[in-house]
């Protein structure tokens, strides 16, 4: 793999994954919506200019991106829908260059990864299934679980960051408190 982008669902997903990466001696760096426009830059521009042979990254954060010489995309994470699949994979392969997608799909994934291989009309190749935990000879990564189905918003509070207001006690109570 010359120059790999790997996807992740979450921002915290995607700095613990290159920070694993780097544990293992991969040259990995994470782009996230929480690293500052500076940063960001500098992490596209060393992953353009080679210092950098692994690049983890968000789909927002990677929404824009023109890197022409991707030779391997990784979707660590399934996206939920099959469009952010193809936007994914679309990086690789680019200007009539060769290149290599490889999604990891665990059990929960099943229906995602069956909601894309319907919408596709391109033939997805199944690698290599691993049915039993056995004994692992890849690293164990702490990486935090992945959270499924869609995400929404909560209910916005008029008072104080979500804090129910004080409830104060009836006039009458509050007079006999004083003596």
């Amino acid at each position: 793999m010359t120059r790999g982008l790997i996807f992740c669902s979450t921002k915290i997903r995607a700095g613990r994954l290159a920070q694993a990466l780097r544990v293992e001696g991969y040259n990995a760096l994470a782009i996230h919506g929480d690293l500052s426009q500076s940063q960001r830059d500098r992490a596209i521009l060393a992953f353009r200019n080679g210092s950098i042979a692994l690049l983890v990254a968000t789909d927002v954060a990677a929404r824009g991106l023109d890197i022409t010489s991707v030779s391997h995309v990784v979707n660590f994470d399934l996206p939920e829908e099959p469009l952010t699949y193809f936007h994914r994979i679309g990086r690789t392969a680019r200007a009539g260059s060769a290149g290599i997608a490889v999604s990891l799909v665990s059990r929960s994934d099943d229906s995602i990864f069956e909601r894309i291989r319907r919408t596709t009309s391109s033939n997805i190749q199944e690698m290599i299934r691993l049915t039993s935990p056995g004994r692992r000879s890849y690293p164990t990564l702490f990486l935090p679980p992945r959270p499924y189905g869609p995400r929404r918003g909560g209910e916005r509070h008029q008072r104080g960051r979500g804090r129910r207001p004080a409830r104060r006690p009836p006039r009458f109570q509050r007079h006999r408190r004083r003596y």
